[in-house]
């Protein structure tokens, strides 16, 4: 009795490499695609927090009668030593709003970002290292916290032009000029109008 030998014949070294080529081919023409599909959801992503914090913005002038302010102002003379550690404004224990409040807008609208539970935190220091999503561009960079542990947004608040100051990033510009700049979110302090 005779049996057949079966014979199995492998890939040759040109049928490999045109099957590589064509794949690396396929990689090519796909990859652009996806990175434009990802960066298209980012723009989106990008675009909804923007549109989440004008809400916020709209509702809390909706219960005050005006914009959150920018904070209290910082001496930003190089010439100092600051460690950008202003003290919340509390009363009683709750956090004070709009020009009572030493910390600027990011913190001011968190209950309108639904955020409650981070405005409230009694501790200076666990808000300062509290990352909100939301204040960060996912083209940008991934949420989290600076080389000194403190949490950042991506996004600013325009305080317009400053009044008087004909050197916009001179050392010695003053608090006076900020507070007097001209846009939707100023620096205030509790001694000045709230009337926007």
């Amino acid at each position: 009795m005779l049996q057949a030998r079966a014979t199995w014949r492998g890939f040759t070294l040109i049928e490999l490499l045109v099957v590589i080529a064509i794949i690396g081919l396929l990689m090519a023409l796909l990859l652009p695609a996806i990175q434009r599909v990802r960066e298209a959801s980012n723009r989106m992503r990008c675009g909804n927090n923007l549109s989440q914090i004008a809400i916020a913005f709209h509702n809390y002038h909706n219960d005050f009668g005006f914009f959150p302010t920018g904070g209290a102002s910082i001496d930003n003379d190089p010439g100092t030593t600051v460690d950008f550690t202003v003290q919340r404004a509390m009363v009683a224990g709750q956090p004070t709003t709009g020009p009572d409040q030493a910390w600027g807008w990011a913190y001011q609208i968190l209950p309108y970002i639904e955020q409650d539970n981070v405005w409230r935190n009694p501790s200076d220091a666990a808000v300062r290292q509290t990352v909100i999503p939301g204040y960060f561009c996912p083209s940008r960079r991934r949420p989290g916290l600076d080389v000194n542990g403190l949490a950042q947004t991506d996004y600013a608040g325009c305080g317009g032009a400053f009044e008087a100051e004909t050197s916009l990033f001179n050392p010695g510009w003053s608090a006076v000029m900020i507070r007097h700049a001209s846009g939707a979110i100023v620096t205030r302090t509790p001694s000045e109008s709230a009337n926007v």
